[in-house]
């Protein structure tokens, strides 16, 4: 029977088609619907209306496999399927770039996808075992999923900003931190201690090599250095989880995450440290703010290949950037912007924050900014990134996320293809 691959009538949103009567398929599918939230819309291939839309698929054909409709009519199963819905997700485009890139890897993730959908029972074993609660959700949920195919998900960050973010002031520095300790392969130290106003602080700092990194590229990100912009703390630890439950993003890398630059403007709430300092104007200037040194003595020697920095902006309608550094930067910042306008609008204003933008980049920034020392080589680029301060807490971080995988993803392919030149 051949393979259909266009349909006559095209869906007007991406239209993933699965085996309904599958409690296997359905846990999995709760998981992809986790990371697509409505831009895939998930239905039984036993529903009525699949026969209704797509009549050119033949039953004997979707039972086999997962199909994926989309909205331009293509049609494709089992892997690619796969990947092409999770790639609606900025943050979730690397294994379709792999698949699209990666002829050996297109071939094994078939080779595989077919070998588990001829298993089911095995697999389906092996799924409870490992997940306990999906026997019990695949029984609750499983009608509901065939009775109601546009059921919505949550935000996919927002679990992780109620966790990490009390509500008021003061914020709890513990409530933050706690969490991030437990994360698996992530190796956690403090910079410092310090003394400020009798209390003795430090800055927490998160390390994650990911695989084939044994001459890694090294990336640090630094968030929450203004105290009240919450967002880029929360998002560097959704990130920090995004790479403990799924090492493969950070393939090559060597990620530093500060997430608490300024851990007593976190905890006051406030963009200036209790010393009543504005710490990100005190870089490279001989400043005697402890956190500063601390971090300074990190960019020294740390030999970083990137920086990005986690910022909110309470002056903007949408999110941007500044590029300093290396002069790949701006290549890199502009997908970041793409996947980030995903979830959020890119501020587009001819002047942003006092300076000339173009397309939400600025080319400079202030002065004693957190910044590489001017004397390290070789240069490395250097992204802020900027969220709309008043826009809901879990979409700002929702898009520094899809940021922080593009720029990751970007400038693996970026040092691959400057090798292979």
């Amino acid at each position: 029977m051949p393979t259909v691959s266009q349909v006559a009538t095209p869906p007007a949103k991406p239209v993933m088609l699965f085996d309904g009567n599958c409690g296997f398929c359905a846990f999995w599918i709760r998981r992809w619907q986790q990371a697509t939230g409505e831009r895939v819309e998930y239905i039984p291939f036993q529903d009525t209306r699949t026969a209704e839309w797509f009549p050119e698929l033949p039953r004997e054909q979707l039972a086999l496999a997962v199909h994926l409709i989309e909205s331009n009519g293509a049609v494709c199963r089992g892997a690619e399927a796969v990947c092409r819905s999770l790639a609606t997700n900025p943050a979730r485009q690397w294994p379709l770039r792999w698949y699209q890139k990666c002829p050996r890897f297109a071939a094994m993730a078939e080779s595989a996808y077919r070998f588990v959908a001829g298993h089911r029972p095995l697999f389906a074993a092996l799924t409870h075992a490992l997940w306990p609660q999906s026997k019990r959700r695949n029984a609750d949920n499983e009608p509901a999923l065939r009775a109601n195919p546009h059921h919505k998900t949550a935000p996919m960050h927002h679990t992780a900003t109620e966790q990490f973010v009390s509500g008021g002031k003061p914020h709890s520095l513990a409530r933050f931190l706690d969490p991030l300790h437990a994360l698996p392969g992530v190796q956690a130290e403090t910079l410092g201690p310090f003394d400020i106003g009798g209390q003795t602080y430090s800055l927490p700092k998160f390390t994650f090599r990911g695989p084939n990194a044994s001459d890694p590229i090294r990336i640090g990100i630094f968030a929450a250095i203004h105290g009240d912009e919450p967002a880029g703390a929360t998002a560097a630890a959704s990130f920090l989880r995004d790479l403990a439950a799924h090492p493969a993003l950070a393939e090559n890398f060597l990620v530093h995450v500060y997430p608490l630059c300024n851990p007593t403007g976190f905890e006051d709430n406030t963009r200036v440290s209790r010393r009543d300092r504005d710490l990100n104007r005190e870089f490279w200037k001989s400043s005697p703010e402890q956190e500063v040194q601390l971090l300074e003595y990190e960019l020294r020697t740390q030999h970083f290949s990137g920086i990005i920095q986690l910022h909110a902006d309470d002056t903007s309608d949408g999110v941007y950037g500044f590029v300093r550094g290396h002069t790949l930067t701006e290549h890199l910042l502009r997908p970041a912007l793409r996947a980030a306008e995903q979830i959020l609008p890119r501020n587009i204003n001819a002047i942003i924050d006092g300076f000339a933008a173009r397309d939400g980049i600025i080319y400079e920034s202030y002065d004693g900014v957190l910044a590489a020392p001017v004397e390290m080589e070789p240069i490395p680029f250097e992204i802020i990134l900027e969220t709309p301060h008043h826009a809901p807490l879990d979409r700002q971080v929702e898009a520094l996320v899809a940021a922080l995988h593009t720029i990751l993803t970007e400038y693996r392919l970026l040092i691959s293809f400057a090798q292979n030149i």
